[in-house]
């Protein structure tokens, strides 16, 4: 009897253990930044990811100025009906949806590539 309980239980364990890795496979984690410049203009986005929240900044340079914006939200990877990921953003109760993809060294949010700063 003991041996019985003591190989479901440890089979319980195994279970429990592949879906926590399953799970939390396509989470992004840490930072990721995208810059666009142009003629000496820039827009840099980065994304922090952490648990369950996000913290967006977007640090634009235009004609010698510099404006940052910063966006705190909550995040949830979705998987849509034909199996691929998307990636809801949510900020003071309204939710955006883009696509998402997830690599080693980048993720893909709404086509556009983020590569991994740390």
């Amino acid at each position: 009897m003991k041996k019985t309980v003591r190989i479901a239980a440890l089979m319980l364990v195994l279970v429990m253990t592949v879906f926590v890795l399953a799970s939390c496979g396509n989470k992004p984690k840490g930072e990721y930044t995208a810059k666009v410049e142009i003629a000496g203009q820039s827009v840099e986005t980065t994304y922090d990811f952490g648990g369950k929240n996000y913290t967006c900044t977007v640090k634009t340079t235009f004609l010698g100025t510099v404006n940052t914006e910063v966006t705190e939200g909550t995040y949830e990877i979705i998987e849509a009906e034909d199996g691929s990921l998307e990636i809801a953003l949510t900020v003071d109760d309204k939710t955006s949806t883009f696509t998402y993809e997830k690599a080693d060294e980048y993720i893909k949010i709404g086509g556009v590539q983020y590569n991994k700063v740390k």
